[in-house]
C-alpha cells in the first residue's frame, strides 16, 4: 500500500532527461548542486543504458540554447561579483572601526593604569601608621581622589583650570 504522499506527484509539465553532468552545464551550476535540487523538488529519475543516471528536468528552466545558458551563468556571475565588491566594502568599514575601537581601548586601559595607580600610592600613603593623611576626614579623601581620576582625564601635559577659593576671589 502506498502513502498519499507517494501517490502526489508534482506537476513538472514537459521534462527533458539529462545526466547529472549534462544538466549542469545546462543550468549552469554544481553537479551536485543539480542532485539536491533534483531530490527536493522531486524530479523523476532513470538510468540510462550507459549505466548513468538520467533526471527529468522541467523544460521550462531550461535554456532555449546554448548561448542562454552561458548569458545566465555570466548574468549570476556579474550579480555574485557585485555582492562580492559590496561586502568587501564592508569589510573594509567594518576593519577600520575595530581599528578605531582597538585604539580607544588602548586609551582607556592606559587611563585606567594611570588612576589605579595613584590610588594605590595614594592609599599607602593614608594608611601608612602615624601619617597626618590617616587622620585626615573621609571628605578630604574623598577630595583628593576625585583630583586623581580628574587629572588621569587630562591629556597628557595640560593643567587642569584653578578652582581653589583664592582663585575665585581673584576673578
Amino acid at each position: 500500500m502506498s502513502s498519499r504522499l507517494e501517490d502526489e506527484k508534482p506537476d513538472l509539465g514537459p521534462v527533458r532527461y539529462l545526466t547529472y553532468a549534462d544538466a549542469s552545464a545546462a543550468l549552469g551550476v554544481d553537479p551536485e548542486a543539480i542532485k539536491k535540487r533534483a531530490q527536493r523538488n522531486g524530479w523523476p529519475r532513470l538510468p540510462g543504458n550507459d549505466g548513468r543516471m538520467r533526471i527529468g528536468i522541467p523544460e521550462r528552466l531550461l535554456p532555449r540554447d546554448p548561448a542562454d545558458a552561458a548569458a545566465i551563468a555570466e548574468a549570476i556571475e556579474e550579480a555574485a561579483s557585485g555582492k562580492t565588491a559590496k561586502l568587501a566594502a564592508s569589510i573594509s568599514a567594518l576593519v577600520a572601526r575595530v581599528s578605531l575601537a582597538e585604539a580607544e581601548t588602548a586609551r582607556e586601559r592606559e587611563r585606567f593604569a594611570r588612576i589605579s595607580g595613584a590610588i594605590e600610592l595614594e592609599i599607602l600613603r593614608l594608611v601608612r601608621p602615624g601619617s597626618a593623611a590617616r587622620k585626615q576626614s573621609r571628605h578630604t579623601v574623598a577630595m583628593k581622589l576625585r583630583r586623581i581620576r580628574e587629572a588621569a582625564d587630562r591629556p597628557e601635559g595640560t593643567r587642569p583650570a584653578d578652582t581653589s577659593p583664592q582663585a575665585e576671589d581673584a576673578a
